[in-house]
C-alpha cells in the first residue's frame, strides 16, 4: 500500500483524496439507484413516449371506430386506411375526352368521395356518387350524387359498394339501386318509385355488394341513386373509387316488352330458421 506523508499536497496517481473517501463514504444502494435512474430515463421517456403515442394512434383510434361501429377493412390506424381510401383513378385525367366513348351510345361512372374519415357515409341513406371517373355523355352527375339519364331507352346500371365491419349485434345491411321517375315534383316519394334492386345480406365481417341491374324508360329525366337501406347508424360505407363505383350505359333507345318496374314479391326477412 502506498503512503502519503502527512501535511503533503501530492497524491499519488490512481489515490483518493479525503474528499473521495468522504464521497465513497456517502454512496448507499439507494443513491446508486437514483444516479443511474437519471442517466438512463430521459432516453427511456423519449422511445417510451413515441411509441405510446403509435399505440394511442393505432389501437386506440381503432376503438373509437368500434364504439361508433364503423370499422375499416383491416385493424390499422385511421391514417393508414384513410390514406388507401385516397387512391386515385387514372381515368379521372380522362372525364373531358367524350370522344373516347364511340361507338358508346351514352354512358357515365362516378365514385362516392371518402369524406368522413375514409367513408362515404354511416347509417341509411342515399350513397352520394358525385366524383366523375372518366368521360361522360348524356347523363349529368347531380349534386347530391344521383344520376339524371338524359335520354329514353334501356340502361345498365351498376354499382359496387364496400360496407366496413361493425361489432354492434345487429348487422343486417342492404343496399338498393333506385330509379325514380320524373313525373311530379319530386323524386323521393315511393309513388315516384320507378324501379329498384335490391341486395341484403347479415354479416359483421366488411363485406362487399355488387348490384347489377337495368332499366327501360319511356323519356328523358329518370334519376338513378345508390341507397343504403338497412344498416346500424355507425357502419359505413367506404368511399373512393376502389371500394365506391356507380355506372350507367346507355344500351339502346327502343322501348320494348318490360321495364324493369313491375311487382315483385314483398321484402324478406333477414334471419331464417337455426
Amino acid at each position: 500500500m502506498m503512503a502519503v506523508i502527512p501535511g503533503s499536497s501530492d497524491i499519488p496517481a490512481g489515490a483518493y483524496s479525503a474528499a473521495g473517501l468522504q464521497s465513497l463514504q456517502d454512496v448507499t444502494e439507494q443513491s446508486v439507484k437514483d444516479s443511474v435512474r437519471a442517466q438512463v430515463m430521459p432516453s427511456v421517456n423519449r422511445a417510451k413516449d413515441s411509441l405510446f403515442g403509435n399505440l394511442l394512434n393505432g389501437v386506440f383510434g381503432g376503438f373509437l371506430d368500434v364504439i361508433r361501429g364503423g370499422i375499416p377493412p383491416l385493424w390499422l390506424p385511421s391514417n393508414a386506411y384513410a390514406a388507401a381510401a385516397q387512391i386515385r383513378d387514372g381515368q379521372q385525367d380522362l372525364n373531358d375526352r367524350a370522344d373516347l366513348l364511340s361507338p358508346l351510345m351514352d354512358y357515365c361512372s362516378a365514385f362516392a368521395p371518402p369524406d368522413n374519415n375514409g367513408h362515404a357515409r354511416f347509417g341509411i341513406g342515399l350513397i352520394p356518387f358525385t366524383s366523375q371517373i372518366g368521360p361522360a355523355r348524356n347523363v349529368r352527375i347531380r349534386d347530391d350524387g344521383r344520376f339524371e339519364l338524359l335520354d329514353k331507352g334501356l340502361w345498365d346500371i351498376r354499382a359496387h359498394v364496400v360496407p366496413s365491419w361493425t361489432g354492434v349485434t345487429v348487422p343486417n345491411i342492404s343496399v338498393s339501386i333506385r330509379v325514380y321517375s320524373p313525373y311530379g315534383d319530386t323524386y323521393e316519394t315511393a309513388s315516384r318509385l320507378f324501379s329498384e334492386q335490391t341486395s341484403i345480406e347479415k354479416t359483421s365481417n366488411v363485406t362487399s355488394f355488387s348490384l347489377v341491374s337495368s332499366v327501360v324508360v319511356d323519356k328523358p329525366g329518370y334519376i338513378a341513386g345508390v341507397y343504403v337501406d338497412d344498416a346500424n347508424n355507425g357502419r359505413g360505407i367506404l368511399g373512393g373509387p376502389r371500394f365506391s363505383r356507380f355506372t350507367v350505359q346507355h344500351i339502346s333507345r327502343d322501348v320494348v316488352n318490360k321495364t324493369g318496374g313491375e311487382d315483385s314479391t314483398p321484402t324478406p326477412t333477414t334471419t331464417g330458421p337455426e
